[in-house]
């Protein structure tokens, strides 16, 4: 849904108010209040369908780097040693490789040498893949911490639940145990994300 389209839905429902707070005598003929009603339930469907979609900076982001976007696999991975030594490994190695730095604009980048949130995870995702975890099985999420700031994290979806890669820390938790509220996530088709609100 672009800005402009939300900015002249919002005003038709604002006029939408103001005409049924007005006085019975000066109330609007039919045909005019069935069209308001038809955009608010046309915003109503637009914001839905923005649940799902990803966030604009990461479909930039893919559009940029294409061959990073791409699931494949197995859309979960088996639980072992092997793979909990690859997830510390390469968790620690990015947080330590990138130097945390807030983006002045809203770009998602990867194996960038200074960045925040989406960096570290964008970059634990190709590293991962490129020592053999299943695409399908790295998730990107963005969620909101304890103190309601906006973050991003990996999500690794294994046989006995999903884990969580962080900058903010070198261990791996499971997603119910990191204490964040999960908004969106990935599927195993990186281009589609779903809503976690209501999970």
């Amino acid at each position: 849904m672009t800005k402009t389209l939300f900015k002249k839905a919002t005003f038709a429902l604002s006029v939408f108010a103001l005409l049924f707070s007005a006085p019975l005598q000066a109330r609007p003929n039919t045909d005019a209040v069935a069209q308001l009603k038809s955009l608010q339930s046309q915003l109503i469907q637009l914001k839905e369908r923005n649940k799902n979609r990803p966030p604009l900076a990461y479909q930039v982001f893919c559009r940029k780097h294409a061959r990073e976007c791409r699931g494949g696999g197995s859309s979960s991975v088996r639980y072992n040693k092997k793979l909990i030594a690859t997830l510390y490994e390469t968790n620690r190695a990015v947080n330590r490789k990138i130097r945390y730095r807030n983006d002045r604009g809203e770009t998602w980048s990867i194996n960038t040498p200074f960045g925040d949130c989406e960096d570290y995870a964008l970059t634990k995702r190709s590293e991962l893949i490129r020592k053999g975890v299943p695409a399908s099985s790295l998730r990107m999420a963005v969620v909101k911490t304890r103190s309601g700031i906006g973050h991003a994290v990996l999500v690794v979806r294994t046989n006995r639940g999903d884990l969580v890669l962080d900058n903010r820390r070198s261990s791996i938790r499971t997603r119910s145990k990191t204490g964040y509220k999960y908004l969106k996530m990935a599927t195993a088709n990186p281009k589609k994300w779903v809503s976690l609100l209501l999970k």
